[in-house]
């Protein structure tokens, strides 16, 4: 995920605080 949207930038931040919480 790399586009320049901002609702893509959302879900992008999404996904990145949902694989920090892996172990």
């Amino acid at each position: 995920a790399s586009l320049g949207g901002a609702t893509y930038r959302r879900i992008e931040a999404a996904e990145y605080a949902s694989a920090a919480k892996l172990p």
